[in-house]
């Protein structure tokens, strides 16, 4: 596509993309979901969302390039960020990406992220990984019975979070 100018017609989105990445997936074969993980993953989440539903892509498809694009972004401000990372930033980029209730898809993704980086994005992911798995046990018989009874709708949902933030701090993420 890019050799008839196809590209910048259908896809002017990815013209200036390397796509080492995306022949190494080929290469070992990845998945569908896996391979478009790697072609959006330096995109804003907006942006691949917008491209992939403007050429109709499933549902499924477009999950996947949001959460890739969010870990990958989760990783740049572990990474980047001139702020000394903090528990609640992760707990929060979980929550935005809805990630407790689908841990082995965004695992299956985060693992794609190592393509292109070295032992910094190693650890990153690490540390992001490690939280998921550890918040996604969190549940409503981890509240404390004194008042989780007493909950009802939203505040049962809301409780659940407040706990998994405060098992994230727990967890020393970021020792010094």
């Amino acid at each position: 596509m890019n050799e008839c100018g196809a590209m910048n017609l259908y896809f002017h989105e990815l013209c200036d993309w390397n796509n080492s990445g995306l022949e190494f997936a080929i290469n070992i074969n990845a998945s569908l979901e896996e391979r478009i993980a790697l072609l959006v993953m330096g995109f804003h989440s907006v942006d691949a969302e917008r491209m992939l539903k403007r050429i109709k892509a499933p549902n499924h498809v477009i999950d996947t390039a949001v959460w890739s694009c969010n870990i990958e972004r989760m990783i740049n401000d572990l990474l980047y960020s001139q702020k000394k990372p903090e528990a609640y930033h992760i707990w929060d980029s979980l929550n935005r990406a809805n990630a407790w209730r689908n841990v082995e898809k965004m695992q299956r993704i985060a693992h794609i992220h190592l393509y292109w980086g070295g032992r910094e994005v190693f650890d990153a992911l690490r540390v992001i990984m490690e939280a998921l798995v550890v918040g996604s046990k969190i549940g409503f018989g981890d509240l404390d019975p004194n008042t989780r009874d007493a909950l009802v709708g939203k505040e049962i949902g809301e409780a659940i979070s407040q706990k998994r933030l405060e098992v994230l701090e727990e967890l020393n993420l970021f020792p010094s």
